[in-house]
């Protein structure tokens, strides 16, 4: 028997009806994939990137029972009617249909964050942004890693509610493609690493662009200060009483010699500087 509920009060009270006497609400709050195996029945939570993220399904050999907000009908079953007559035939036609509508989920995540990337390449994006999509896309590869490990214990048939036997070929397409896909993430997590390395080379590279900015001015300053600082030395022996000692400060011209000589040392230092690229 399987019965499927989208309200997960009604599948609590039936899983409470087989003897599961669990916490199954506090698997609602678990942000990974979840596997519990007991002697007569098995509990499994599948996440994925749904409005309702839970899939949770208990497997027996009297009743199998699934919790998810997924459209699964009837036509799904009839591809493993043949199955279903089997012994845990039930068990492992659900197991397949809801294995396959997950990966499905998580192959629709992994392009939505291969377009971010896109977009990142294309464009320039804060390292705010880059850091955002790395870490969903690192939380994306735990979950097919998590995945694969339950597609291992069943490949193993560890699980007894779940005959890989009777369904080899989808069995083993699911298998290639959780593979393949997590090989995708793993590639794509590079090419994360490559776009920070470059925004810390453009981040750089702008640091330096300043540096030198900062540096030009700084010089500009200092040579602006030096010829300003000129006349102000020489000017400063106007305001001196050297007159006793200085006779050559009586000649007639002396003062228009000096203002001239500064103009002369302002011109210089300005041409000095100029060459130096200073100013």
């Amino acid at each position: 028997m399987i019965n499927i509920h989208d309200d997960f009060g009604e599948f609590e009270q039936e899983a409470r009806s087989m003897g599961i006497e669990s916490d199954l609400r506090a698997l609602l709050n678990l942000d990974f994939l979840y596997f519990f195996q007991e002697e007569s029945y098995v509990i499994v939570n599948l996440r994925d990137y749904g409005t309702e993220p839970n899939n949770v399904l208990i497997l027996s050999a009297e009743k199998n029972i699934l919790y998810s907000q997924k459209k699964i009908e009837e036509k799904d079953f009839k591809l493993f009617s043949k199955t279903m007559k089997r012994p845990y035939g039930e068990s492992t036609a659900v197991s397949i249909i809801i294995l396959k509508r997950v990966l499905e989920n998580y192959s629709e995540r992994f392009e939505q964050i291969n377009a971010q990337i896109d977009a990142c390449e294309e464009k320039s994006v804060s390292l705010e942004e880059v850091e955002r999509i790395a870490r969903n896309l690192r939380k994306l590869t735990d979950r097919v890693e998590d995945y694969l490990d339950i597609m291992l214990k069943l490949e193993d048939r560890k699980v007894r509610e779940v005959e890989t036997a009777y369904v080899k070929y989808d069995f083993h397409v699911l298998l290639g493609t959780a593979r393949h896909l997590l090989d995708r993430c793993k590639s794509h997590v590079a090419q994360i690493v490559g776009l920070r390395s470059s925004y810390e080379s453009n981040a750089m590279l702008q640091l330096n662009r300043r540096i030198e900015h900062l540096t030009l001015v700084v010089l500009r300053l200092t040579a602006i200060t030096i010829i300003l600082m000129l006349p102000n030395i020489l000017s400063s022996h106007f305001g001196m009483n050297f007159i006793e000692q200085m006779f050559e400060l009586k000649w007639p011209g002396f003062y228009l010699a000096v203002t001239l000589t500064e103009a002369a040392l302002m011109i210089g230092a300005f041409v000095y500087f100029k060459k130096k690229g200073w100013l």
